[in-house]
């Protein structure tokens, strides 16, 4: 037998470059998620951020920008907030919806702060979400299914004693009710319960109001003028004109001219501030605008630092890497030429060793080959030789043209047939078992019957058919069984 060169050199020679690769494949990975939870941590907003700008956006929203405020809301959405944050967001740009009649997006948005406020058991933002989707099906159009939302609302409300939602609940249906001509009694109603319901601390003057509307509607001015007295005397400047203007248009239908006028003087009076609360409001709505603007162009030139820095940092680490990788190119290479003559030698040692095992694996595959009929010609003999291999053979020597009339393996048999099987081919049925977990025992004996050299009708006699198409299936489900 001729000698041959030992590989061994070449072999740790191989397993150090391996190493070396996979040790440098190791490094740029962490470099490059270095780099990336940098460049992540520069740029993922911070919650102090988040809240500045989201009472930047509410101030906007009171100052009737609603539009730039939406999209501060949709922005912060985007970027994921927490929860609580979460639901006022969807409350508020709900509301803007709303105001903008929007109502399918009102709707999606209440619904959404219903869900967050659900999450955190907030149950009177829960039962204000739920107010307001009603209002946003009702302007839809859905009358029923808003009146149903509300009476569920009235339910939980009463069921929790949350006077603050039976109060706005209560003031709607009034004021619904109010709009109808046939409803000035149920409007009455509901505005008693708005009063009974009243929180504490709530200003009830815009109830006065409506009380007085209601005796005017009627016809009882009399006992409408003193809810309009209670309202005149209200701070709220809105109250307080609608009062002065009803009282005015009382006095004049009495013929009070002086008191007319002084109710008259009053309501110009409030017209005039509130005039000039307006023009305040549209100077303070242009501050937050040119703010808004300012705070969006500082953002927008630090996000441009930060894209500059990132992008400045992302070549270095390129020009570092592409330094590097040349460095280990001109080593590898170097390494490369020293293991060319190891490897030759392993090839030539590799053919030696093929060429004496290719002449004994063409030997030992003749013979076991040759076993392996033997064997199997002997199973096929001694399965034959049973009683129920007799059997099986007899059986599948009748005429099968009448199916009705063949005749199968009685349960019994087949039982006989089972255990004669698993005697015979106990071998075969346990490489099957280790090979293939997922065959069955009707798969395994197909496989043994088979083996023994029955054919398709002698097997379907076997599993207790005379049709060969469920021997035909079942080979198939074998075939999808073994991976075939």
């Amino acid at each position: 037998m001729p000698a041959s060169p030992c590989p061994n050199a070449s072999a740790s020679g191989c397993n150090i470059f391996i190493m070396k690769y996979c040790r440098r494949s190791l490094i740029r990975s962490l470099l490059l998620w270095a780099f990336l939870c940098g460049m992540s941590a520069c740029t993922s907003p911070s919650p102090d951020r988040q809240r500045e700008d989201f009472e930047r956006a509410v101030g906007l929203q009171e100052s009737g920008a609603s539009v730039e405020a939406a999209a501060i809301y949709r922005r912060l959405l985007d970027e994921g907030t927490d929860p609580l944050m979460r639901s006022r967001i969807y409350h508020n740009l709900g509301s803007i919806y709303l105001w903008d009649r929007v109502f399918g997006e009102a709707y999606a948005c209440f619904r959404n702060a219903y869900v967050c406020d659900s999450v955190l058991g907030d149950v009177a933002r829960q039962l204000d979400a739920q107010l307001f989707m009603a209002r946003s099906l009702a302007y839809q159009g859905d009358s029923l299914a808003a009146v149903r939302m509300e009476r569920a609302a009235e339910r939980r409300a009463l069921q929790v004693k949350d006077s603050a939602s039976l109060y706005k609940l209560y003031k709607y249906w009034s004021w619904h009710w109010q709009a109808r001509d046939s409803g000035i009694d149920s409007a009455y109603h509901y505005l008693v319960e708005a009063l009974r319901y009243a929180p504490s601390g709530t200003d009830t003057a815009e109830l006065f109001v409506d009380f007085g509307r209601i005796f005017m509607q009627q016809g009882r001015a009399e006992e409408a003028r003193p809810w309009f007295e209670k309202a005149a005397a209200d701070t709220s400047m809105d109250t307080r004109l609608t009062a002065h203007y009803f009282l005015s248009q009382m006095e004049q239908e009495a013929g009070k001219w002086e008191a007319a006028y002084r109710h008259l003087f009053r309501y110009t009076l409030s017209v005039d501030t509130l005039y000039a609360r307006q023009r305040t409001t549209e100077l303070e709505r242009q501050a937050l605008r040119h703010e808004a603007d300012v705070r969006v162009r500082v953002l927008k030139e630090r996000h441009r630092l930060y894209a500059v820095s990132g992008g400045m940092a992302f070549v270095f680490v390129c020009l570092g890497g592409v330094s590097w990788l040349l460095r280990e190119r001109r080593r590898r290479r170097a390494a490369q030429a020293a293991y060319a003559q190891e490897l030759a030698d392993v090839r030539a040692k590799e053919a030696w060793l093929r060429q004496l095992l290719d002449a004994e694996v063409e030997e030992k595959e003749k013979l076991s080959a040759r076993v392996e009929e033997e064997i199997r010609a002997l199973r096929r003999r001694a399965f034959l030789r049973t009683t129920v291999g007799k059997r099986v053979a007899t059986l599948a020597g009748q005429d099968r043209k009448d199916r009705r009339r063949v005749r199968v393996l009685s349960a019994k048999e087949q039982e006989e047939l089972r255990r004669v099987v698993a005697d015979i081919y106990d071998d075969e049925v346990r490489r099957l078992r280790t090979s293939y977990p997922r065959l069955t025992d009707e798969d395994v004996l197909y496989v043994c019957l088979t083996e023994a050299g029955l054919g398709t009708f002698a097997v379907a006699l076997c599993f207790g058919h005379s049709d060969e198409q469920v021997v035909y299936q079942r080979r198939y489900r074998l075939k999808q069984r073994m991976g075939c």
